[in-house]
Protein backbone atom coordinates (compact mmCIF):
# COMPACT_ATOMS: atom_id res chain seq x y z
CA UNK A 1 0.00 0.00 0.00
CA UNK A 2 1.32 3.44 -0.93
CA UNK A 3 1.45 6.46 1.37
CA UNK A 4 1.85 9.99 0.00
CA UNK A 5 3.22 12.95 1.96
CA UNK A 6 3.71 16.51 0.78
CA UNK A 7 7.09 17.86 1.87
CA UNK A 8 7.90 21.44 2.85
CA UNK A 9 9.64 21.91 -0.49
CA UNK A 10 6.34 21.21 -2.28
CA UNK A 11 7.46 17.83 -3.61
CA UNK A 12 5.61 14.58 -2.95
CA UNK A 13 7.14 11.60 -1.17
CA UNK A 14 5.73 8.15 -1.86
CA UNK A 15 6.35 5.24 0.52
CA UNK A 16 5.49 1.67 -0.39
CA UNK A 17 4.67 -1.04 2.12
CA UNK A 18 6.24 -4.46 2.65
CA UNK A 19 4.65 -6.21 -0.34
CA UNK A 20 6.42 -3.85 -2.74
CA UNK A 21 9.67 -4.03 -0.77
CA UNK A 22 9.59 -0.94 1.49
CA UNK A 23 10.62 1.65 -1.09
CA UNK A 24 10.56 5.44 -0.91
CA UNK A 25 10.87 7.96 -3.72
CA UNK A 26 10.24 11.71 -4.11
CA UNK A 27 8.43 13.33 -7.05
CA UNK A 28 7.52 16.80 -8.26
CA UNK A 29 3.80 16.03 -8.53
CA UNK A 30 1.40 13.71 -6.77
CA UNK A 31 0.35 12.26 -10.13
CA UNK A 32 3.93 11.13 -10.81
CA UNK A 33 4.08 9.57 -7.36
CA UNK A 34 0.80 7.70 -7.89
CA UNK A 35 1.93 6.43 -11.30
CA UNK A 36 5.19 5.12 -9.82
CA UNK A 37 3.39 3.53 -6.85
CA UNK A 38 0.90 1.79 -9.12
CA UNK A 39 3.68 0.38 -11.31
CA UNK A 40 5.72 -0.80 -8.32
CA UNK A 41 2.72 -2.47 -6.67
CA UNK A 42 1.83 -4.21 -9.93
CA UNK A 43 5.39 -5.51 -10.23
CA UNK A 44 5.30 -6.72 -6.62
CA UNK A 45 2.20 -8.76 -7.39
CA UNK A 46 3.96 -10.55 -10.24
CA UNK A 47 7.17 -11.20 -8.33
CA UNK A 48 9.20 -8.63 -10.28
CA UNK A 49 11.62 -6.18 -8.73
CA UNK A 50 13.54 -3.21 -10.05
CA UNK A 51 16.77 -5.18 -10.06
CA UNK A 52 17.78 -8.26 -11.93
CA UNK A 53 15.55 -11.30 -11.46
CA UNK A 54 17.35 -14.30 -10.05
CA UNK A 55 16.80 -17.64 -11.68
CA UNK A 56 17.43 -21.06 -10.18
CA UNK A 57 20.44 -21.56 -12.46
CA UNK A 58 22.00 -18.40 -10.98
CA UNK A 59 21.99 -20.14 -7.59
CA UNK A 60 23.44 -23.34 -9.05
CA UNK A 61 26.26 -21.37 -10.70
CA UNK A 62 26.98 -19.35 -7.57
CA UNK A 63 27.09 -22.51 -5.44
CA UNK A 64 29.41 -24.14 -7.98
CA UNK A 65 31.76 -21.13 -8.03
CA UNK A 66 31.78 -20.24 -4.34
CA UNK A 67 30.96 -23.33 -2.28
CA UNK A 68 32.09 -26.30 -4.35
CA UNK A 69 35.60 -25.01 -4.94
CA UNK A 70 38.08 -26.76 -2.70
CA UNK A 71 35.84 -29.71 -1.94
CA UNK A 72 37.09 -33.22 -2.45
CA UNK A 73 34.43 -33.96 -5.10
CA UNK A 74 34.51 -30.51 -6.70
CA UNK A 75 34.77 -31.79 -10.27
CA UNK A 76 31.77 -34.11 -10.03
CA UNK A 77 29.67 -31.62 -8.16
CA UNK A 78 30.41 -29.01 -10.85
CA UNK A 79 29.38 -31.49 -13.55
CA UNK A 80 26.06 -32.15 -11.80
CA UNK A 81 25.37 -28.46 -11.22
CA UNK A 82 26.16 -27.66 -14.85
CA UNK A 83 23.71 -30.37 -15.92
CA UNK A 84 21.04 -28.95 -13.58
CA UNK A 85 21.49 -25.58 -15.33
CA UNK A 86 20.34 -27.15 -18.61
CA UNK A 87 16.95 -28.26 -17.23
CA UNK A 88 13.92 -26.06 -18.03
CA UNK A 89 13.24 -25.60 -14.31
CA UNK A 90 16.59 -23.79 -13.97
CA UNK A 91 15.27 -20.97 -16.19
CA UNK A 92 12.38 -20.24 -13.80
CA UNK A 93 12.54 -17.23 -11.50
CA UNK A 94 12.93 -17.94 -7.80
CA UNK A 95 9.85 -15.87 -6.97
CA UNK A 96 7.74 -18.22 -9.10
CA UNK A 97 9.27 -21.38 -7.65
CA UNK A 98 8.85 -20.22 -4.04
CA UNK A 99 5.08 -19.79 -4.35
Amino acid sequence: MATFKKQESGRWQCQLGPKAGRKTKTFDTKTQARTWATAMEADAGTGKTEGEQKQLKDLFERYRDEISTGKKGERWEAIRLNKFCTYPLADRRLAVIAR
